[in-house]
């Protein structure tokens, strides 16, 4: 089979616009659950897919994987835009997240992590009353590397959430 200039490109569209048509009301429904309304959560949905479509490496990874693992990440960039969304929303409104709803912003920052600081930070916030030694052995590092790790991810993720004005209560 012989391909012309973007025909490539033509391919992979394909397969972004069945993906998008097969899967549309299931990202519809995570966003509207987040954010409780019906045209946000479309807003969301529809620019997760333009930046898709304007990043070139996104978008040939993703067109590249099987559909599962790509329907899958897809999703899980619906969910931080949308959790992304509702603390900007909220924050213009002069309100802070709650609890729950920050630590669902929390584990969607974590995305971003080294994978390294991604693990400790995620089983840090999921486990609660952690001492450094469980922590080491949770993620299966020594205890003296933990420190330092741990330190760097804590100033990481502090970095991060001072954009949405949340400050957390580190007990380590």
């Amino acid at each position: 089979m012989k391909f012309f200039p973007g025909g490539k490109r033509f391919l992979h569209r394909e397969k972004l616009r069945r993906l998008y048509e097969k899967t549309y009301n299931l990202y519809i429904r995570d966003a509207y659950r987040i954010l409780g309304s019906v045209e946000e959560a479309e807003d969301i949905v529809q620019s997760v897919f333009v930046q898709i479509q304007e990043d070139s490496r996104l978008f040939y990874n993703l067109t590249d994987m099987e559909d599962v693992p790509a329907i899958q990440y897809i999703r899980r960039m619906v969910y931080s835009a949308s959790h992304r969304y509702k603390v900007e929303k909220e924050k213009k409104a002069g309100k802070l997240p709650a609890g729950e709803e920050c630590l669902d912003l929390i584990l969607s920052l974590l995305e971003k992590f080294p994978s390294e600081e991604r693990m400790i930070l995620d089983v840090y916030f999921r486990f609660h009353d952690l001492t450094l030694q469980k922590l080491a052995d949770l993620c299966g590092i020594h205890q003296n590397e933990i420190k330092e790790r741990y330190a760097a991810a804590k100033r990481r993720m502090e970095n991060e959430l001072k954009r949405y004005h949340i400050r957390v209560d580190w007990y380590l």
